[in-house]
This record gives C-alpha cells, structure tokens and sequence, in this order.
C-alpha cells in the first residue's frame, strides 16, 4: 500500500465539542469598499445611536489613506487608548505633525507627553517651537539609537540635533544596526565613531561582510577592545560559517562563554542562537565531547531559550551519551514549565531518560503526564510510546488520530462565568469587532479581538477572545489566541484547530494540507509574507504558477492577488505537496522539512542526518533525524505539523461516520 493511501475510516463516537464548526457571522448588508465603511455600511451600523460605531468611523477614516488632521490624531489616541493599531496611528499623527501650518497648535501638541515622537521629520517640526518642548532632545537622542537607518533620516537628525548627540549615542547606534545585519546603514554610521571604535567597527563590519581582510582587521583591534561582545560573536559566526570548527571552539572556550555569560538575556540570546548551530555540526563531525561543552552553558539567556539549551544538553546526553541519570536532571525543568510545548516535551524525554535507567513504572508515570497534552507533538509521542509504537504516527500517518482521540476528549477548557462573559462582551473592544464584521469588514474586527486577548488578564479572556473569533468566522485571529493560550498553559483545540477550509481530494495523508495550512498562514488566506508567499499555503507566484502548469490550469492567471482565494491556493498547495511527497517518498516528516526549507536542504539532510524512513524505520530514530534537522525553526516546523495533523484526522467529522 502506498504510504499515502487513505485508509476507510471505521465508527467511532462523535467528539461533537471538538469538531462542529460554528454557523458564519451573518453576511454584510453592503459590500466592503477597500477596507473602510461606506456611508451605507455606516448607514447600516447605526453610528448615530452607537457611540462605539461613531467612534469606528473616524478609527477608520484616521488608518485610511485619506487620514486626518493633526488634532483628530492626538484626541483619539487620547480618548482610545487601547484600541488597536496604536503604532500606525502615532505615525500618521506625526506625519500630520511635521507639516502641521499652524505654530500654536504645533507647539501644543509637540509638548503631549502622552504622544511620543520618534518620526526624524516630526521631531524636526518640534525642534521650532516656542517654548521648545523639555523632552525633545531625549526622544531625538532615542531616535537616533533606535531608528532613523535610512540616509536622509540619517542626514536631517544629524542636522537638526547632531549638537546633542554623544560619542556614546553614535557607537550604540552602530551597535545596534550591525548586530541587526543593517551594513550599510552602520557602514554609513562608522565615520562617526572614535579612532578607537572605529577600529572595532570595521573588524565587526568585516567579520559580517566575511570580508577577505576580516583576520588582518582583526588582529588589529587591540587586546583590552578584544572582548566587545559584538565582535567575539561575530567571530565566532564567521569561524562557524567558514566550518573553522577546531577554532569557533578554542574561541569558546577561551572567551566565548565567559563573554556570553557577562550580557543581559536578550544580548547572550543571540550568542546561543549561534552556540546551538555549532554544537550541532560537532555532533555532526562524532564530536559529541565538544558539542556538549558548547550546549551545556549557565548563561542567561533567557527562559525559551533556556530551555532549547537544557533540552540539547539532556538529548545529548541521553542518545549520545547513554547518560540517562544526568539527562534526567536537564529534562525535568521543562517537564515542570507552563508552555504546553515545552512541558509535554520535557516530560515525554523525562520518561526516555527513566526508561534508560530501567525504571519502567516511572518512565509511563511521565508519558501519561505527556499524554493529558495530546495536543502536542510530544504529548502525541507520549500516548505512542504508552502504546508500544505498533502504528506511530511518524511512520504510520493516517493512524494518528485514531490514537490520541480518547486523550483529546479528556482535555478541557475553563469555563467563563456569567460575570466573566458580561464583562468581556460589553467592552468597546468587543462592541466594535461586532459592528466590523456586521460591516463585514473582518480584517480590522481581528486588530479588535486580539486587543482583547492581549489586554486580559487571565486564562478565561483567551477562551472568550478565542471564542469570539470563531464565532465571527475569523479562524486566523481564532489559532493565534490558541498558540498564545498555549504559551500560558492552556489548550483550546476546538477554537485552535478550525476546519474552515476543506481540502481537494489527494493522495496525501488525512489533513496533512491543513495541517501545513495551520502553520503556514494561521489560515489567514489574505497574508502575505515579507519573502512575497502568499495565502493559505504560502506560495510563491512563480512556484504556483508551475505547479498550476503541471496540473493542466491557466497559469497566466495565478498572480499575487488571485492566490488569496482559499480554494485555489489551497488546490495548488495540496499539489505542490503531492510533488514534494513523491519526491521525499511519502514521509510526513521529510515533507513538512522540504515544504519549510526546501527538497535540496532536505535531500542534504537526509544524507548527513541519514533516512530512517528507508533505512532504520522505527519511530526512535525518526524522533532523533528531526531533532538532529540543524534549523531550529525547521525543527519546529516539522513537529507542528505532525501535531496538527494528527489533531485534525481525530476531530474529522467523518471519522465518526462509519
């Protein structure tokens, strides 16, 4: 049978609270007109009667490209001050600021200090007021660390403000736009640095260029500027690029580490993105010695961070090692972490190491605590593992929901009180993604919801929020709220995994084109990535357009716009996913790895990580090629489609059909 082939699905009681998708918002009773109310849509929302409706029209005519003027601005981000897209509205009054005719209204409004500014040209306009505003020099020295990259920002803020600016302003911003990857931006910044900084700069510059001269720029920076943070980093990178492993570890061992542990969490973060990579290539090198040298690290890094560092050190130790008692001791912080990812992962390899250590009874002990989290791909492994691995999901795919079906039916959701539901339901948060979606305008009644979401204050306003979203039939705002509830702990998978799209019939595993669609876009169908993906799927115009060649479609008209209809981005997804299937020979985890980081990646994968699937195909050594995959967010990737999947085939309708 081909790996891909549906089995006939059997009888199986209806998990009904898991899988009833909910009935549509009632449609708009005028059309949207790019975006914003037409006077019938306003017309139609009774904005005369509903001060929440009054105060949407002019939300959206300020986010418009008609905008505002400068007092509509400053009154309603005064009067609203928790209503979404707060940024792009300091923006657009700072805009109408810097060419604001009137002098008194100007001064006024450039001394609101509930109004910051960080626009170059607003600052500017401010910079002419009489009185000139107290704060002004500080939010220009702010601008100039933090912003301004572009020339002509660069030149106007020199111009206007460059008498207040320090030594110590200039190298923080050079700091920041190479550790950033802005080269040329912090190319432009090295002039006005110190002799001595600029000795440093043009080290770290050519380090990031991988510059032919970068060791002779080097060696130059003297002894006591040698431990700058920035440039033990880069060089270590740029040892690690060029696969100079013998001396990215004699570079750790000798400062890397002692400089690494001297940062703040959000500095030493960016040391262990590296330190994670390099241990990584040792292992590939049977260095294993080493590369649990370079995971095994105190710094602080930061909590999910640390937590990817005691899991590679645990992982190590345990299938390199064969140290299961002290792989123990790094698993256990996880199993104890609120994240449902991290604790279901730290407690299914909990349950490995005691296993390695022949204590049966506990290791299952672990594996039931896993299995409570089914939604989850170690939840998912645990209930697999409980079951003696016959059909795992990893090497068996349309079996994985039948498995963790009965553990999804044991989870539940906080239940909001009556109170709870008044309260969230009468905000104008709430008020208003109402009126929006009766507008049917749902592209701003999402900014609203998540507001919500982002400004409550316990578990039950993920579930009301959450709920919310699918109620109004906007399923991406729907999966957001769920991975966010997750972080805190809590599984909301009837709101989480909405079955809003259905699939072309394929060959491909139950569910696995929405499963990649989960992870792909969150189901939103109209978003585009910064790399120009589009949709459901995410696909890029060229690959669709290939794809839609090869199944006998008009190619000529698939294009950026015509690829946010679910349906056929959805039709040529699933066929790009058959191609990349056939080539990866039917294995799901291959697939999600070629599908997120392309087939030529995944092939080298496959010969340095080696092909469990053909070769050793058991599920332990499956679970070890995509923990060895050297991308993180590949890693993870692969894993959140696996649990996605599983999930959907177990919350399938048809299931239940016979």
């Amino acid at each position: 049978m081909s790996p891909f082939a549906r089995p006939a699905m059997v009888a199986a009681v209806a998990l009904t609270a898991l899988v009833a998708r909910p009935a549509p918002a009632q449609p708009p009773a005028t059309p949207v007109d790019a975006g914003w109310p037409t006077p019938r849509q306003a017309a139609t929302g009774n904005a005369d009667d509903d001060p929440v409706a009054a105060r949407l029209l002019v939300y959206l005519r300020l986010l418009s490209p008609a905008g505002g003027s400068t007092d509509e601005y400053a009154t309603f981000l005064g009067e609203n001050p928790s209503w979404p897209q707060r940024a792009l509205l300091l923006a657009r009054f700072q805009q109408a600021l810097a060419t604001e005719p009137d002098s008194t209204a100007a001064t006024r409004l450039c001394n609101t200090p509930a109004l910051p500014l960080t626009d170059v040209h607003a600052l500017l306009r401010c910079a002419t007021s009489t009185p000139r505003p107290p704060g002004l020099d500080g939010q220009a020295r702010a601008a100039w660390i933090g912003r301004a990259d572009t020339p002509a920002e660069s030149q106007a803020l020199l111009a206007g403000f460059g008498t207040i600016l320090t030594p110590q302003d200039h190298w923080q911003r050079f700091d920041r736009q190479e550790r950033a990857g802005r080269v040329d931006a912090a190319t432009r910044q090295v002039p006005l640095l110190s002799p001595a900084q600029q000795v440093v700069a043009r080290a770290r510059l050519a380090l990031r260029r991988n510059d032919a001269q970068a060791e002779m720029l080097l060696a130059a920076v003297p002894p006591e500027q040698q431990a700058d943070a920035a440039l033990v980093l880069d060089h270590l990178r740029w040892l690690h690029h060029a696969q100079r492993l013998d001396d990215a570890l004699a570079l750790w061992r000798t400062g890397g580490a002692q400089t690494e542990r001297q940062q703040a969490p959000a500095i030493a973060a960016q040391f262990w993105r590296e330190r994670d990579g390099l241990a990584r290539d040792l292992l590939l090198a049977h260095r294993t010695a080493d590369a649990l040298f370079v995971a095994n690290d105190s710094a602080d890094i930061g909590a999910a961070n640390h937590y990817d560092a005691l899991f590679l050190t645990g992982w190590i130790r345990l299938e390199y090692l064969h140290d299961g008692a002290h792989a123990l001791a790094d698993f256990t912080p996880l199993a104890q972490a609120v994240p449902v990812i991290t604790r279901s992962r730290g407690l299914f390899w909990a349950g490995r190491a005691l296993e390695a250590t022949g204590h049966h009874g506990a290791a299952h002990a672990q594996w039931e605590q896993a299995a409570d989290l089914a939604n989850t791909f170690y939840g998912q492994m645990a209930i697999a593992w409980l079951g003696g691995n016959t059909t795992n999901q990893l090497l068996v795919p349309d079996q994985a929901g039948r498995h963790i079906r009965a553990y999804l039916l044991r989870q539940s959701e906080p239940t909001p009180s009556v109170a709870d539901s008044v309260r969230f339901d009468t905000t104008d948060l709430a008020r208003a993604a109402e009126i929006l979606v009766a507008w049917g305008d749902r592209r701003h009644a999402r900014d609203f919801i998540m507001a919500l979401d982002a400004q409550g204050t316990s578990t039950i306003d993920h579930v009301l929020a959450a709920r919310m979203a699918t109620r109004l039939d906007i399923p991406d705002a729907a999966v957001m709220i769920a991975r966010l509830a997750g972080r805190d702990g809590l599984t909301l998978v009837h709101e989480g995994w909405p079955r809003t799209y259905t699939p072309p019939t394929s060959t491909l595993p139950a569910d696995v084109e929405l499963a990649v669609a989960r992870q792909e876009s969150g189901f939103d169908a109209s978003v585009v990535s910064p790399a120009h993906a589009v949709g459901l799927m995410q696909l890029l115009v060229p690959t669709a357009r290939e794809v839609a060649r090869k199944a006998g479609l008009p190619a000529t008209q698939v294009n950026a716009q015509s690829l946010t209809d679910p349906q056929l981005n959805m039709r040529l997804g699933a066929a790009f996913l058959a191609d990349i299937a056939q080539r990866m020979g039917g294995s799901v985890p291959y697939v999600a790895a070629a599908y997120n980081a392309g087939p030529h990646r995944t092939d080298t994968w496959l010969q340095t990580l080696g092909n469990p699937a053909r070769d050793t195909p058991v599920p332990d050594a499956m679970l070890d090629w995509i923990e060895s995959i050297p991308y993180g967010e590949t890693r993870n990737y692969v894993e959140r489609v696996e649990e996605n999947m599983a999930i959907y085939q177990a919350t399938d309708p048809a299931l239940g059909q016979g």
